[in-house]
């Protein structure tokens, strides 16, 4: 959905097929991009996670329960439920945008590259 310039029409569909998944916690979704490019794509997603996490933990969010995504918010701990979920949510959400950002740049960067051994 952003920087689609940087990806290939089979990279594409795959994005728009796979969004919903990584909501719920489905990472598999992630696989066919790691494989093609993985200087880039594992580097930008561990990043975003790395962020993320440590946002939780510093925070004292905690889940009992292997990771369900969105599917798991009611079942937060440390803080009240509803603040908990807000936590949880904004440091996923901030995750995703400084992995996607990464990726870009780095995907950006790459076809400039190539572009000029090309020409």
């Amino acid at each position: 959905m952003i920087g689609k310039q940087y990806f290939n029409k089979e990279e594409q569909e795959i994005g728009k097929q796979t969004w919903l998944l990584g909501l719920a916690g489905i990472t598999e979704g992630a696989i066919p991009f790691a494989i093609s490019d993985p200087l880039r794509v594992i580097p930008s997603l561990i990043v975003g996670s790395a962020i993320t996490g440590a946002i939780v933990a510093y925070l004292g969010i905690g889940l009992n329960v292997p990771g369900a995504g969105i599917f798991s918010l009611a079942l937060l701990e440390g803080k009240p439920l509803l603040l908990a979920g807000f936590i949880w949510l904004g440091s996923a959400i901030l995750g995703a945008i400084i992995s996607t950002f990464l990726l870009i740049t780095t995907r950006k960067s790459k076809l400039k590259k190539q572009n000029k051994i090309t020409v």
